[in-house]
């Protein structure tokens, strides 16, 4: 993910987006979500997703005040 994130990087993606996409691509993938759904309940589930968008967003937005 590092090399896919850098290489947009350079071609002119902003900071802020490559880090949601690092942080958020690996968290949200459908098969993480499958596992997890598996494990914990339906609520707990979309607890994860909402943090994991959250948290994408702001990073967004914080990296690119940078």
């Amino acid at each position: 993910m590092l090399i896919i994130g850098n290489t947009l990087n350079i071609k002119g993606m902003s900071l802020g987006a490559v880090m949601s996409l690092l942080i958020c691509g690996t968290g949200i993938s459908v098969p993480e979500i499958a596992l997890l759904s598996k494990i914990y309940k339906k609520p707990l589930v979309i607890i994860f997703i909402g943090s994991m968008f959250i948290v994408g967003v702001t990073s967004v937005f914080l990296f690119n005040l940078i």
